[in-house]
């Protein structure tokens, strides 16, 4: 047996097994039970999701629409207060003026698109109505002088004539039914001289245009009912509708909640949501909102155990498979994986030990290791012909400029050094001296009889000139690789009293490379010839740069650069410190 197992598993590793099917072959016989136990419960499931979003539906449909009626109900509140409080109003209507009102309410009615308007006197009679038609232009009513006291026996009428007041104010709500039309109206009442009763302005819309409108806005079918539950207008035929059984209405009433009840029209099922139809905190009546009902079978509590029992016996019995084949089979992955997650950290040199089985696995490793040392020579290359592009930008930039030789090459350089001393290092460093090199990019987007001026600049020229920095951002934000990099080009003429641009930063909201950046490119600037002034003496530098300090630059950056160049030329020191606001020292700044 000692001889026999060595012997067996030489034989294994040496076979040469498709990996494929050395994964495949157990999981598809796994899978077939999973498919034949699925199958059988797999419409019970895309049923009971059907169930779950249709009632969705319905919910939010009912929501909408009870959401919409608020809005309708703030709608005729604006246009009841537009009217009450015209000039002239209360006098008209105390009078009897018909020709007043209408000239004077008539231009309300049409801007805020009303459908009906009643004004009614001190004592409840109807002194002047306007009526707008479906269908008719939108400026053409219908008026009457009917006289009559149609409305003056609702409630809701005779609370706003008796001036009463609820927590919801002097405005009330109610139903009229007029012939085979019925309203709904928001009533307010009319104030005169010394705040006397006037009368009252109903303004209203019929329950079929209401019904129409919501139709529109939730897509859903609406029906509304009186309290009683008889159907009063409709989106369907309304004599198609029954009346709402005491079993749906009760839960409504006491719980002040909804209830569904089906409905079969046309040859069609249909699912109703019935909710609490409510205005300025009164019943009116009932909201249906009304969909079709698909067609689904509802999984029992059984089922969806067994389902549930079924998938887990399943998935557990396919984890320990796969966790015993996987031990055997998958072990040499580990060191691809691990590889894998290092060269996605940047290490592209590491290579992976073949595995001692003859199969596709070493076959992947070798191919796996050599693919690592193409793409570490690519990825080399790659950078450095980024780098040498970037170098080209900047030296095609400096010759625009003509006066900036290598200004762009000796401010990274010296940039680099000062980050380095501030504790920079690694891929920050790498891409502070990108960033150095491109700083000023943008100044690609300026016209040259600006940019090579050899004089002071004109207001109108500066504000050109400045929005290098905000072109430079345009410029590099498209390229992912020069992102890293983008905090010199656009912030490195922010100052540390925030007074500087594009974005106005202040302090240590100015990113860190930007603040470096900025010493190192203001002391390249004075201490080199410009073309419209020639270079400062390096002890008078010396003072813009510790001039600046706490105005234009941070004060930590001023005093690690003033170190560095004390190392260089300690005879230049000791330099007077001196307070003040430095001096301009760029056309851009």
């Amino acid at each position: 047996m000692n001889k026999l197992l060595p012997t067996i598993r030489n034989y294994f590793n040496t076979l040469r097994l498709p990996f494929r099917l050395k994964i495949i072959i157990p999981f598809l016989l796994l899978g077939v039970g999973l498919i034949l136990g699925g199958t059988l419960i797999a419409t019970r499931i895309v049923f009971e999701n059907a169930s779950e979003r249709f009632h969705n539906q319905l919910m939010e449909g009912g929501k909408l629409a009870a959401e919409w009626m608020v809005t309708e109900e703030n709608n005729q509140l604006e246009a009841l207060r537009l009217m009450a409080y015209t000039s002239g109003v209360p006098e008209a209507l105390a009078g009897g003026d018909v020709d007043s009102l209408r000239s004077s309410c008539l231009p309300i009615a049409i801007n805020q698109q009303v459908e009906a308007v009643e004004f009614l006197d001190a004592g409840g009679n109807l002194v002047f109505s306007m009526r707008h038609q479906p269908g008719n232009p939108v400026e053409e009513y219908q008026f009457s002088r009917d006289g009559d006291r149609l409305f003056h026996d609702y409630t809701f009428v005779q609370n706003v004539l008796q001036t009463r007041v609820d927590p919801r104010g002097d405005k009330y709500s109610g139903i009229v039914q007029q012939g085979d039309q019925v309203h709904f109206y928001v009533a307010g009442p009319v104030y005169g001289a010394q705040d006397q009763p006037a009368g009252a302005i109903l303004v209203g819309i019929t329950l079929k245009t209401l019904t129409t409108h919501l139709r529109d806005q939730t897509l859903a079918r609406i029906t509304l009912y009186d309290l009683a539950g008889t159907p009063l207008s409709s989106s369907f035929d309304l004599a198609s509708i029954p009346a709402l059984d005491d079993a749906t209405l009760t839960p409504v009433k006491n719980l002040q909640n909804s209830s569904t009840r089906p409905l079969r029209i046309l040859e069609t099922d249909f699912v109703e949501l019935i909710s609490p139809w409510k205005a300025r905190g009164q019943d009116l009546g009932m909201l249906g909102v009304t969909f079709a009902e698909p067609i689904f079978i509802n999984p029992s509590i059984p089922t969806r155990v067994s389902t549930f029992l079924f998938v887990l016996a399943v998935f557990v019995l396919i984890i320990l498979t796969g966790l015993l084949i996987a031990n055997s089979i998958t072990r040499p992955l580990v060191g691809l994986t691990d590889a894998s997650k290092a060269i996605s950290r940047g290490e592209l040199e590491i290579q992976v030990p073949a595995p001692r089985m003859n199969d596709e696995l070493t076959d992947l490793t070798h191919t796996f290791n050599q693919m690592v040392t193409d793409l570490n020579q690519a990825n080399t290359e790659i950078l450095e012909t980024y780098d040498t592009t970037l170098l080209g930008w900047a030296l095609a930039l400096e010759l625009r400029e003509k006066e900036t030789a290598h200004h762009d090459e000796r401010v990274a350089d010296m940039a680099v050094r000062l980050a380095s001393e501030m504790g920079i290092q690694g891929e920050e460093l790498v891409h502070l001296r990108r960033g150095a090199l491109l700083h000023d990019i943008g100044k690609m987007g300026i016209p040259d009889a600006i940019l090579n001026k050899p004089t002071e600049l004109t207001e109108e020229e500066f504000i050109i000139m400045r929005r290098h920095p905000t072109y430079a951002h345009e410029i590099l934000s498209r390229i992912d690789y020069l992102q890293p990099a983008l905090d010199i080009p656009y912030s490195h003429h922010e100052r540390w009293d925030g007074t500087g641009y594009p974005q106005g930063l202040r302090g240590e909201t100015i990113p860190l490379a930007a603040r470096i950046f900025a010493v190192c490119d203001v002391w390249d600037a004075i201490t080199t010839d410009r073309v419209y002034r020639k270079a400062m003496p390096v002890e008078d530098a010396l003072v813009v740069i510790q001039q600046g300090a706490g105005t234009h630059f941070d004060p930590n950056v001023v005093e690690v650069f003033l170190r560095i160049v004390a190392d260089i030329s300690p005879d230049l020191f000791p330099i007077p410190l001196s307070a003040g606001d430095g001096v301009d020292v760029h056309r851009t700044g």
